[in-house]
This record gives structure tokens, sequence and C-alpha cells, in this order.
């Protein structure tokens, strides 16, 4: 468990929910935690990856805006980024979308 990397990812995803910054910022924010050798933060990063455009800069307003079931399941990983829990599922398999 690496608690500066998940202080950084979770105090970033806040700052992203809030509208506060841009997909870009979030991105350019939690560079430094790469790479990361805890497994919560890379979870949790790959999943929320599908939760903003990469390719254009936008925040998370408007007709951005995430669903209140996508934000409630972001909130639920900022709370276990904020736990000291080990991450304890197998390693996420991502397909390419």
């Amino acid at each position: 468990m690496n608690r500066s990397h998940r202080n950084i990812l979770a105090e970033n995803l806040l700052h992203y929910l809030s509208g506060r910054i841009t997909n870009f910022e979030f991105m350019d924010r939690i560079e430094p935690i790469y790479p990361t050798n805890d497994k919560g933060v890379k979870a949790v990063e790959n999943s929320f990856w599908y939760c903003y455009d990469d390719l254009r800069k936008h925040k998370n307003t408007g007709k951005d805006k995430l669903t209140d079931e996508a934000e409630s399941h972001i909130k639920r990983f900022i709370l276990f980024l904020k736990s000291d829990n080990e991450y304890e599922w197998k390693d996420p398999k991502f397909s390419n979308p």
C-alpha cells in the first residue's frame, strides 16, 4: 500500500468530480504516481479511465457530467483510497473498448 499515491489519486478524483479540474489536468496531476506498486491505485485509475475522454479537454460538467451512478462508484473508490486496506481482488483485466 502506498499512502502517498493513494492520497494523490483520491484528491484528484475529488477535484475532477467537483468540476474544478479538467480531464487533462487530472491526468497531469496523477502522472507522478507512476509507476506505482499499489494494486489498489492501479485498479482504481484503470477503472476511472473509462469515465472520461482522454482525447479532448473537458470537465465533469454539462454534457460531459458523469451519471449519478458513476459518481457514486467513484466516491466509493475515494473511500477505499483513503483507507489503509490492501487491494484484495484479482488484478483487473481490462479489454480495449
